[in-house]
């Protein structure tokens, strides 16, 4: 390909190769494109340091600027195109690697978000095991959990699959830049054995005039041949496009995959705080029960035995509260997803309602074992226990209350 004329010595080689490879051979010199003069000698310095020095800092300016050096100027495997074209391509290039990278880190912090996804679960099914033979009134909600379980760990399978598959196209795209490299250099290797020849033939031409015509054929040929490289160019260019695309969908598929994965975290903890605020009530309530049918005497023990866990149950609830301030500022930035989160929440009111529902069973637990002493025990009794069970019912109450206030 000629060099450029007058009128377009600003315009510069259409050309990446400085910033996205680089080529050893076997001396240990190393260079930026199969065309151009070493950068750097491996041995007296590390490759990274010789691709990121200032003999390679020189070259790519130089195809940024268009001072081309005497390498670039006779380059033949490169077009010509403006500065602003370059830059354009170079931004572009620069984007797609910071977004590969980005995309290799999500999957590693993906990866690490599963492993306490796996434990939470495993701990759910531990405890939903030791609270298979509890009271019919917990079945109900065990059954939720359960398959509140089943999807999460259903969902962690997804994920997975999908980072296998993005680890394989990676993969395939590596390989298939692995395949084109080679060519590249081949390619190179034949034009630099071409360049004596070219000398030759140019020192021949005086005496080979009377075979201009058939050099003009076979410069036609070359020509086709030409052609036929350049929809080669145009098909590969397709194909890359094609390549973008999927990446631009993978990338919106896992934005997507995150925030459902953000979007299930709160929901987990809030029945983790349930599940936590409601198995020491059901464990308090079954206690007291035997206690009153059999000592009655012993409720004032149990009381004090109570306050603790009521005070744990105090401090639980100022935590829900601070976690419940710390959602509604993660609500305000995620107005966005408003569709979404109505979804979960009628789901949350549903849920709400069981619970609700599991409160009023106990309140009518607790009510039927108070018509029991009262049916059971002296006056003595009702007099002595009467500030218990007032206490008793402060209690209640204010446990009652706490996973109300932790839901709104």
């Amino acid at each position: 390909m000629n060099a450029p004329s007058e009128p377009e010595l600003r315009r510069t080689r259409d050309c990446l190769d400085p910033w996205r490879m680089g080529l050893v051979r076997t001396d240990g010199s190393v260079l930026l494109c199969c065309w151009g003069e070493p950068v750097g000698q491996l041995g007296k310095e590390t490759l990274p340091s010789v691709l990121k020095g200032p003999r390679a800092r020189a070259a790519r300016e130089r195809l940024l600027t268009g001072e081309l050096g005497h390498d670039c100027q006779v380059c033949p495997s490169k077009g010509w195109t403006s500065l602003a074209t370059l830059q354009a391509k170079l931004e572009v290039f620069q984007r797609d690697e910071r977004e590969r990278r980005a995309l290799r880190t999500h999957a590693a912090t993906l990866q690490q978000e599963l492993l306490p996804l796996r434990a939470h679960a495993a701990t759910l099914e531990r405890d939903l095991a030791g609270h298979r033979g509890s009271r019919a009134a917990n079945s109900v909600r065990a059954a939720i959990l359960e398959a509140q379980i089943a999807a999460q760990v259903e969902h962690a399978a997804a994920l997975e699959r999908e980072r296998d598959e993005l680890r394989r196209h990676a993969a395939n795209l590596d390989s298939e830049l692995a395949q084109l490299r080679p060519h590249a250099s081949d390619l190179g290797c034949e034009l630099g054995h071409l360049r004596p020849h070219a000398s030759t033939l140019q020192a021949e031409l005086g005496a080979l005039r009377p075979h201009a015509a058939d050099l003009a054929r076979d410069l036609e040929a070359h020509r086709a041949v030409l052609a036929e490289l350049r929809k080669a160019t145009a098909d590969w260019k397709a194909h890359a496009a094609v390549l973008e695309r999927e990446a631009t969908a993978l990338r919106a598929h896992c934005a997507a995959q995150t925030e459902e994965l953000a979007g299930l975290r709160p929901h987990a903890q809030t029945l983790e705080q349930e599940l936590g605020a409601l198995h020491p009530h059901a464990q308090a309530l079954e206690r007291l029960s035997s206690d009153l049918r059999q000592h009655a005497a012993s409720l004032s023990a149990e009381l004090e035995a109570l306050r603790p866990c009521a005070d744990a149950l105090a401090l639980d609830l100022h935590g829900q509260r601070q976690r419940a301030a710390e959602s509604e500022a993660r609500l305000a930035e995620l107005r966005e997803h408003a569709a979404t989160e109505h979804r979960e929440l009628a789901a949350l009111r549903l849920h709400a309602a069981t619970l609700e529902a599991e409160r009023d069973a106990l309140r009518a637990h607790a009510a039927t074992l108070q018509r029991e002493l009262a049916r059971g025990a002296v006056g003595f009794w009702r007099r002595a226990t009467g500030p218990l069970k007032a206490a008793f019912s402060s209690w209640l109450g204010t446990a009652a209350r706490a996973p109300r206030a932790g839901r709104d």
